[in-house]
């Protein structure tokens, strides 16, 4: 049997993803899973062998059909439908809408779209025939684990600003998918409660760093135990870099589903009680970002580290 899955979303799109993905093998591991994603998607999932085939992919509309026998589309929109339809002739499994509702063609799951966005996931490998399909524990979900290679490199990177082997704590104020936000300022405070007997770490791309150098103060920037890691766009650095941390504090972005699936503690800032429910749901411990109480947060951010570690 051939199955493919698409999906072509951001990084935390991609991370909840994963166990679906798995679940698909574990009902079916005879079958040829053939994954359609974007670069993001290729990061993460190359790191699998029980993922048989990933197909890179643009365009959606140059999904070749593979001869599949199922095909599962996290995108429920009418555009990819239609899209879909042209090139894919095997049953289509995707969430219930009005366009896709009667046609034969498609076979739909209800979901509201703000439940969990990992559990509703997991219903869309239910709809392909299985004399019994089992809960899945998401305790399971493979760990992204990237090759020997990154882990070198952190490793090095850790030696040379971590010599006091101090627990690592990972802050990451930038993200693409959360207007309201802390000012960097008040993470600069956080992080001076934290530097005394840790090792804190803030991830940037270049178009952050001269952010953080403008903002921070410079006793901030010259202690021993701070220091920022300059990624550039290979997301399997930031992965091996969380995977040896011990704790990460971070907005809600990405970085917070790599944590959760590589079970490292996690402490998330978030809009409100609704949005961390649907990203969320797994983080050891969630603040809501009130503007108006800044203090509060620096106080209740830096006791919620201490009390994780």
């Amino acid at each position: 049997m051939k199955i493919g899955y698409y999906i072509c979303g951001k990084v935390g799109d991609s991370v909840v993803a994963i166990s679906s993905l798995y679940v698909i093998k574990k009902y079916f591991p005879e079958c040829e899973l053939y994954v359609f994603t974007n670069i993001t998607g290729k990061f993460f999932y190359q790191t699998f062998s029980w993922i048989d085939s990933i197909i890179l992919i643009d365009q959606l509309s140059l999904i070749p059909d593979y001869h599949l026998d199922f095909f599962i589309s996290t995108d429920s929109t009418k555009d990819t439908k239609i899209k879909l339809q042209k090139t894919i002739k095997c049953k289509i499994l995707t969430f219930t809408k009005l366009h896709n509702l009667f046609d034969f063609q498609f076979k739909t799951t209800f979901s509201f779209t703000t439940s969990n966005i990992e559990e509703r996931l997991l219903k869309l490998p239910r709809l392909i025939p299985h004399k019994k399909h089992l809960d899945f524990d998401l305790s399971q979900t493979p760990k992204i684990n990237p090759p020997s290679s990154y882990q070198d490199k952190i490793c090095l990177f850790l030696k040379q600003n971590n010599p006091k082997k101090l627990k690592i704590i990972l802050v990451n104020p930038f993200g693409f998918s959360q207007n309201n936000n802390l000012p960097l300022q008040t993470y600069a405070q956080i992080i001076e409660n934290l530097i005394q007997d840790t090792l804190v770490i803030i991830p940037t791309f270049a178009d952050k760093r001269d952010l953080i150098q403008s903002h921070f103060p410079s006793n901030l920037l010259s202690h021993p135990n701070f220091c920022i890691f300059h990624n550039n766009e290979d997301l399997l650095n930031i992965t091996e870099l969380i995977r040896q941390t011990d704790l990460l504090l971070s907005i809600d972005t990405g970085l917070i589903h790599i944590a959760n699936n590589l079970q490292i503690k996690t402490i998330g800032l978030f809009l409100n009680h609704k949005v961390a429910k649907k990203w969320g749901r797994r983080c050891t411990g969630c603040i809501y970002i009130n503007p108006l109480k800044i203090q509060k947060i620096v106080k209740i951010c830096t006791q919620e580290v201490y009390n994780l570690l």
